[in-house]
């Protein structure tokens, strides 16, 4: 896979449609959907308008919701209503 610089404008279009596809699949807000995932609305905002791209950690994330959306959606339940298992990982 080639790879693209992190200010590549055509990378941020393609991930401003794939972020807002997947929050709509989700049916949540940009701020329901920012504080399930533990980022700002802002940052989701201007992944949305392809002002920012998702990279390192967040990206991971967004890769998992895609391909498994009801186990992250449990993984990420647990963490909040279990903060003492986070601890023992």
């Amino acid at each position: 896979m080639p790879r693209t610089r992190p200010d590549n404008p055509a990378r941020h279009r393609a991930e401003a449609i794939r972020a807002r596809r997947l929050r709509g699949a989700l049916d949540m807000t940009q701020i329901e959907f920012a504080q399930w995932i533990g980022v700002s609305v802002n940052t989701v905002r201007n992944w949305e308008q392809g002002k920012r791209a998702p990279s390192g950690a967040a990206a991971a994330l967004l890769r998992l919701i895609e391909a498994m959306p009801a186990e992250v959606a449990r993984a990420l339940q647990r963490v909040v209503a279990e903060p003492e298992v986070q601890t023992a990982l």
